[in-house]
């Protein structure tokens, strides 16, 4: 019982924080309010929280697979990072990951902790999911240019929250295969990509 009423005050705080981000925003949404309207007192969302911005991060972002604990696996390194770049695209561009993006990025250049907690469970997870994707595409026997997949990962993440976050690009449905072909073009060895003829040309 104390299991599955744990798990209901979890469902309650969720809703009411994304229902607050939804409404008011993140600059003006309070624990106190969050607590008000999940029904439970101040001190159970600290209990679980050590913040509002780790509260928010969590309610927001960490529902979705986006730790990318379980990497995609479509058999391509193509399909693999398409899956990735639509899975960040999902994850960014609802609506209270619209209020929430902005102050939490500013949180994090201010709270040692938040920017800790992010790197450790977000970040870093996510940087693993996309090593796994590069592995697996060469355990196919698919070719990649030596490059960090970290490295290609953060540029995956970059792009997606400039345009979304900074640039407030409307969401489109084929920025991430787009955005997917072209990390993948740069990931693939100029003899592996070229056409037959070109090849031949060069020798």
């Amino acid at each position: 019982m104390a299991r599955q009423r744990s798990r209901a005050v979890d469902v309650s705080i969720a809703t009411a924080a994304i229902d607050l981000l939804r409404e008011v925003g993140y600059a003006r949404l309070t624990m106190g309010e969050v607590a008000r309207r999940a029904g439970v007192g101040k001190d159970s969302l600290y209990r679980r929280w050590p913040s509002k911005a780790a509260l928010i991060h969590e309610v927001v972002f960490e529902r979705y697979p986006s730790g990318y604990d379980g990497a995609p696996s479509t058999g391509s390194l193509l399909g693999d990072v398409r899956a990735l770049t639509t899975l960040l695209q999902e994850a960014n561009t609802t609506p209270e990951a619209a209020a929430a993006i902005p102050g939490l990025l500013s949180e994090a250049g201010r709270d040692p902790a938040f920017e800790s907690r992010l790197r450790e469970q977000f970040y870093e997870p996510m940087r693993a999911g996309f090593a796994a994707v590069v592995d697996a595409a060469h355990a196919r026997g698919e070719q990649t240019v030596p490059v960090a997949p970290e490295l290609v990962a953060d540029v995956l993440v970059g792009t997606m929250l400039f345009r979304l976050s900074l640039l407030r690009v409307t969401a489109d449905g084929s920025f991430p295969g787009e955005l997917a072909e072209f990390v993948v073009r740069a990931l693939t060895p100029a003899a592996a990509s070229d056409p037959p003829a070109s090849r031949s040309r060069r020798r």
